[in-house]
């Protein structure tokens, strides 16, 4: 296929960018790629690589559409009678590496209906996708894959792209890209990372149906607000450092809560989600936020994300005072020489302290743990769900850990042969269909230790009695039990 070229001096007008309807996935924050119903509790998020590309289409005046056709319920012949409705010279894709091969299935349809549509895909696998994979017949349909943060690459691309009848080559300008040019792909330098997130664009909640994203724990609306970008640590099954480099990068605290008073004031938002790739890394601008939020006096609620290293009494107590309900926490092992070897950097010691001390300040706990990692044996594998227990948080995931491309976790399990080619790993995902087990214990029976563990977990008389007593509302009585035969049904023996 040659590269698509739009027809000289039409430009950009209309933009499609789509979630696939083939079931739901965790797609806009490319470093979660998790199937969502076979979770036990995770929901679908606002999605915020749509809300955010919008944002910086909405500024060039560009019409841009979204569509989470699984979310909506809809269909593949909903899809095709959007690209003849739309027309869009441009078709935008958030691939998973669970969803790609049948994502890409979007693309040929596309190129039947609408040959000189530009096809665009970005997601976490085009970060350091090798060139062989790209390669495979599947991928023929595809134009652009974008290996940055695709707001920060979308506006000089769509540029590029409009110069393309003037200057053959203005796509090789544009940093961040592979992009098709006469049957072969061609690999732009990365570039830096944007430094300063406030010149990001605001995102556009109206790109986005908000009524489809709500709280599990309340059944209210709730979106997403992106504080940060990168982490310095180094998890090494993380694919952070790749897709969003070690050095963090914040927006400030004043434009943090002035995207929060835009949901609250234009879309009667007052549930938050804190997006970043560790929240309470930087003291100071969590304290600052906290800060503005309360002095604004806006009556919110939100979750954030966080490691058990990084928090204190201080800022526990502000982000309690400023709304904070849930803090996640990414535990993974239950013993530290096992947290060692995955290069966690935090201690079983910091996991204690951390979860008291939520619970001293009634913050709800949402620890993840993780199995399932090359030299783990059962023995490890136990240690850890037994540590599981033993925090008691308020809601847990139990994850099959799964060697992203990029990653040492992907290096030593090719080194270790349970991985013989790159397109293994495509397809799989973390619940459901792991890419492999360990030297130890197949795919297979990891899938049966994660059920028993969780449905043990739930299914305890104080957990149980707990949870009921924790309700405020029959809304969040219904939640329980949707979510909990969710739970239920998922973890049925294999």
């Amino acid at each position: 296929m040659k590269q698509t070229i739009p027809s000289k001096n039409k430009k950009i007008q209309n933009a499609l960018m789509i979630y696939p309807p083939i079931g739901l996935y965790m797609r806009g924050e490319d470093r979660c790629q998790s199937e969502i119903e076979e979770s036990s509790a995770t929901v679908p998020r606002t999605p915020i690589d749509a809300i955010n590309i919008g944002g910086v289409l909405r500024d060039k005046q560009i019409k841009f559409h979204f569509r989470d056709y699984s979310l909506e319920n809809k269909s593949w012949k909903d899809f095709k009678i959007d690209l003849e409705i739309i027309k869009p010279e441009l078709i935008i894709l958030s691939t998973t590496n669970t969803t790609i091969l049948k994502d890409l299935l979007a693309l040929k349809i596309t190129k039947q209906l609408s040959p000189k549509t530009i096809t665009i895909m970005k997601g976490a696998l085009f970060f350091s996708i090798p060139k062989k994979i790209l390669s495979l017949p599947e991928f023929k349909p595809l134009d652009i894959a974008i290996r940055k943060e695709a707001d920060t690459v979308i506006s000089d691309l769509i540029d590029a792209i409009n110069n393309i009848h003037k200057n053959p080559n203005s796509l090789s300008k544009v940093q961040g890209i592979i992009y098709k040019k006469n049957n072969k792909w061609i690999e732009t330098k990365l570039g830096d990372f944007l430094k300063n997130l406030d010149e990001l664009a605001l995102p556009d909640l109206n790109v986005c149906n908000n009524s489809l994203y709500l709280n599990p724990y309340t059944g209210n609306k709730i979106t997403t607000i992106e504080t940060s970008r990168g982490c310095p640590f180094s998890c090494y099954y993380c694919l952070t450092p790749i897709i969003s480099g070690k050095i963090p990068r914040h927006k400030s605290p004043q434009r943090i809560v002035d995207e929060i008073e835009i949901c609250v004031k234009r879309h009667n938002i007052k549930e938050f989600f804190f997006k970043a790739d560790t929240f309470t890394i930087n003291k100071k601008n969590v304290i600052e936020t906290c800060k503005e939020i309360i002095k604004r006096k806006l009556k919110i609620s939100f979750v954030a994300n966080s490691r058990t290293d990084t928090i204190d009494e201080e800022m526990i107590t502000l982000m309690k005072k400023a709304g904070c309900q849930i803090i996640a926490f990414g535990i993974e092992s239950g013993t530290n020489p096992q947290k060692e070897q995955i290069k966690k950097g935090s201690k079983i010691s910091d996991d204690i302290k951390a979860i008291s001390l939520c619970k001293k300040h009634k913050i709800k706990t949402y620890g993840f743990f993780m199995i399932g990692f090359p030299n783990e044996s059962i023995t490890e594998i136990n240690a850890t769900i037994r540590f599981m227990f033993k925090l008691n948080c308020d809601f847990v995931e139990l994850h099959i850990a799964t060697p992203f491309i990029g990653t040492p976790f992907y290096e030593q399990s090719k080194a270790l042969g349970l991985i013989a080619s790159e397109k293994e790993i495509l397809g799989h995902s973390y619940f459901s269909n792991p890419v492999i087990g360990t030297k130890f214990i197949t795919a297979k029976k990891l899938k049966q230790i994660r059920k028993k563990a969780l449905r043990k977990y739930h299914l305890r008389p104080n957990y149980i009695v707990k949870k009921i007593l924790s309700l405020k509302s029959i809304a969040q009585l219904k939640n329980y039990i949707k979510y909990g035969l969710r739970l239920l049904k998922n973890t049925k023996s294999v």
